[in-house]
């Protein structure tokens, strides 16, 4: 019981859905519940989403220590949640703009310097993203890469990048949001889904994102060129 509910507990800050919590119960831990009796364990553990709010000397103090990596906002934010921390995207804001007013005059001037790439080794992290200029014609493109050798760990088209289905740290897109919970449900990280999938902005996937230009000069931007003048399609 007691194992339970600290399952639930860990998978509800995770702020994963009633229905997705049930369904990693059921699959990874055989725990079968329903969902009235999953919000009444919920509710008797004192777990709020809305109602409850985090100390904000502790935010302030978890966002001083993640400025070291990065200071945009969605990808604070998002990181406060990981954490377990319920605070709104506007405190986050406010707290940067406290924290790092240097860093915030930098970024509205869009003045920030290069920073360097660092790996520890191949198979270290794989960096993925969709691709979304083509989607337009009804071709969506996904793809992983090492980001220490650079090698491509596949590469496919199809109708949708945002079908788990289809495609399995990334950036903060829809498609990887589903990902990530698949990840954390089939992997036992101890309670920790950091240790298996990593958010970063765009920025820092630096290995995918260069990789994307390369493919909009040499490939994609002729087939947008020929779908808009042959037959129109914008």
């Amino acid at each position: 019981m007691e194992q339970r509910n600290n399952l639930i507990e860990m998978y509800y800050t995770l702020r994963l859905t009633f229905d997705e919590i049930k369904y990693i119960l059921a699959k990874k831990h055989k725990v079968i519940i329903s969902t009235r009796q999953l919000k009444r364990i919920v509710a008797s553990l004192g777990l709020y989403r809305r109602r409850s709010r985090s100390n904000l000397f502790d935010v302030a103090t978890f966002i001083s220590k993640e400025l070291q990596v990065s200071g945009k906002l969605r990808w604070m934010h998002t990181k406060c949640l990981e954490r377990g921390l319920e605070i709104d995207k506007e405190s986050v804001r406010l707290i940067i703009k406290c924290l790092d007013q240097t860093g915030v005059k930098c970024r509205n001037a869009r003045k920030l310097t290069r920073r360097t790439y660092m790996n520890n080794g191949p198979n270290y992290i794989w960096h993925m993203d969709g691709y979304d200029k083509l989607k337009p014609y009804g071709i969506c493109i996904h793809r992983c890469i090492d980001g220490f050798s650079r090698n491509i760990m596949w590469l496919e088209a199809d109708t949708t990048n945002k079908d788990p289905y289809v495609i399995a740290g990334a950036d903060l897109g829809t498609e990887n949001g589903i990902v990530r919970e698949l990840q954390v449900a089939l992997r036992d990280c101890d309670g920790h889904e950091t240790n298996a999938f990593l958010y970063g902005t765009s920025k820092c996937s630096q290995r995918i994102e260069s990789w994307w230009n390369i493919l909009r000069k040499e490939r994609a931007q002729f087939w947008m060129d020929m779908f808009q003048t042959k037959w129109g399609l914008s």
